[in-house]
């Protein structure tokens, strides 16, 4: 009787251990996976901004003068705004009105009414196409 209540006490022993293996590694491979993707999106989002780069003249950009396809300039950098209009806070016609053209100064001073936010640059950022060639 003892040797059988021993050997089950090593079987479940075992079981738990392997259990607790397995529960281990699966969990590991989770965390590395996670990992891995979070490198790999920011490395390969860096690598595709300063690749799809690129430069066009003003007269490029001045094509793109209509709601539904709205490029500005802001200090050489260009932007795509279309998709943008609809959410932008101060109203679609404060894009639409300057779509194809340079609007530095109007970004800076937003309008006359002060500047924008940082969170507005930032967010900026995310509709660039390109920069201004000569």
């Amino acid at each position: 009787m003892f040797r059988i209540r021993f050997f089950l006490n090593l079987v479940e022993l075992f079981i738990m251990k392997k259990f607790l293996v397995i529960v281990f590694l699966v969990l590991a491979v989770g965390v590395g996976i996670y990992f891995l993707n979070n490198k790999k999106t920011s490395s390969t989002t860096v690598s595709t901004q300063s690749n799809s780069i690129s430069g066009y003249t003003i007269a490029d950009v001045a094509i793109h003068n209509t709601s539904t396809d709205c490029w500005m300039i802001i200090d050489n950098n260009i932007y795509d705004l279309t998709k943008y209009q609809n959410a932008h806070p101060g109203g679609k016609m404060n894009i639409v009105n300057y779509c194809g053209k340079d609007a530095s100064a109007e970004y800076k001073n937003r309008g006359g009414r002060g500047t924008h936010s940082m969170k507005a640059d930032q967010l900026l950022k995310t509709y660039l196409v390109g920069t201004v060639k000569n």
